[in-house]
C-alpha cells in the first residue's frame, strides 16, 4: 500500500504536468484575442491539470508518511518518464535516442536506489 501512494502521486503529477501543457496548447476558440491571456488560466485541461497536481501533492505528503524519503524521492523521477513518454504519444513531442538514453538511465537509477 504504501508503494500505491508513491506511484499514484507520481502519476498524478504526470498528468497534471500534460494536461496543463495540453490546454495551453489547445486554448478555448470562444475567447476573444484580448482575453488570450485569462483564457490559459480558465482553459478546462489547465484546470484539470492542476487539480491533479494538488491531489499529487497530498497524495506525495500520505506517502511519505509511510516510505524513507531517501527512497520516494528518487522515485519521483519516474514521472519524468512519464511524462517524456506521454509528451510524444498526445502532444507529438519528438523521442530522441539521447531521451531514450535518458529514461533508460533514470530507470536503472531508480532500480539501484530502491534495492538499496
Amino acid at each position: 500500500m504504501k508503494w500505491a501512494m508513491v506511484i499514484l502521486s507520481i502519476c498524478l503529477a504526470a498528468i497534471g504536468q500534460i494536461l496543463i501543457k495540453w490546454g495551453i496548447l489547445h486554448p478555448n476558440p470562444l475567447f476573444s484575442v484580448a482575453k488570450k491571456q485569462l483564457e490559459v488560466f480558465v482553459s478546462l485541461p489547465v484546470i484539470v491539470g492542476l487539480c491533479f497536481y494538488t491531489i499529487s501533492a497530498l497524495t506525495w505528503i500520505v506517502a511519505l508518511k509511510r516510505v524513507q524519503l531517501s527512497i520516494a524521492y528518487p522515485m519521483a523521477s519516474i514521472g519524468y518518464v512519464i511524462v517524456i513518454i506521454a509528451a510524444y504519444f498526445m502532444l507529438g513531442e519528438p523521442l530522441t535516442g539521447k531521451k531514450l538514453l535518458g529514461i533508460a538511465l533514470i530507470c536503472a537509477g531508480v532500480f539501484f536506489i530502491s534495492r538499496s
